[in-house]
């Protein structure tokens, strides 16, 4: 009994579950759709675990990919694959049976644009682990190009059409937090044969991390301010002060999380986010304020 317990985690940790929380921008379009329906919300959702699955294949490929970097990292050396728990082997199998399985499911049940974006993202995730990763900028609007695909697929499902301003958002947002995970590599005591540690070591030479991420967290406090706007014409002196006050939080947010990123706590986003209670805190606020700015 102890052993299979212990199979379900270790298979459980090689999918990493916890970073489909990225995926939740595919809800995001029903959310803020005003033809709510149930069959929609259905759609949004089963398409969130079909591509939560397909973005899991593709976490593994990268594993097998990083397995040399993996090793010389004094957390991800106890991943399934860096530490031979799972064999390279049986990786692979889990990675394409995810990876085909999720393509298959969602063209028989989705607009076949869907498809194509699982190709493309797929494609630009490859390219980023190939190369892309170690190139300054190019691998942060990469990334976040990864995030745009994620909510074009939500759009797609409900038939809205994304507004330019929920895009310029969630691309600087994006970057923001590619850059806080490099801070936080950054500042983390790691071998000194860590290939990916010496590459950030260089880009932090020519132009600081910590200017960059302060640039980019007023782009992405200004974009979240002109997305609002966008969103009511109702503005009541109430729904003026939601948006302030949603806004200044953000802002001490964006603030927090570059702090954070100094400590060396944001390498993985999601967990240095929840470890976070105040974060979390801040983040439900601004969360209920958006909702009554917004409804």
């Amino acid at each position: 009994m102890n052993s299979l317990n212990s199979d379900y985690k270790l298979y459980l940790k090689l999918l990493r579950p916890w970073q489909w929380a990225k995926n939740t921008l595919i809800i995001i379009p029903i959310v803020l759709s005003n033809s709510f329906g149930l069959d929609k919300f259905l759609d949004s959702v089963g398409i969130f675990f079909l591509f939560s699955f397909y973005v899991s294949g593709n976490y593994i490929l990268n594993d097998l990919n990083d397995i040399d970097l993996d090793r010389n990292h004094p957390e991800k050396k106890y991943r399934p694959i860096a530490s031979g728990k799972v064999s390279e082997k049986v990786a692979k199998r889990i990675a394409y049976f995810l990876l085909i399985s999720s393509l298959l499911i969602t063209f028989i049940n989705y607009e076949v644009e869907i498809v194509y974006l699982y190709l493309i993202y797929l494609f630009i995730a490859m390219v980023y682990t190939k190369s892309l990763k170690f190139v300054n900028f190019i691998d942060s609007i990469a990334i976040s190009t990864l995030f745009l695909i994620r909510l074009t697929i939500g759009g797609i499902v409900v038939n809205l059409d994304i507004t330019i301003f929920l895009y310029i958002f969630t691309f600087f947002i994006s970057m923001f937090i590619v850059y806080l995970k490099k801070n936080s590599i950054l500042h983390k005591k790691l071998l000194d044969d860590n290939l990916f540690h010496k590459k950030l070591i260089d880009q932090n030479s020519k132009l600081n991390f910590k200017y960059i991420l302060i640039m980019l967290g007023i782009a992405t406090n200004l974009s979240l301010i002109l997305w609002s706007m966008n969103l009511t014409k109702d503005f009541s002196n109430y729904k003026w002060i939601a948006l302030i006050a949603y806004n200044v939080i953000f802002a001490y947010i964006i603030y927090r999380l570059i702090n954070n990123s100094k400590k060396a706590e944001l390498e993985d986003f999601v967990f240095g986010l929840f470890k976070d209670k105040v974060l979390i805190g801040l983040l439900v606020a601004i969360l209920i304020l958006f909702v009554y700015f917004y409804f």
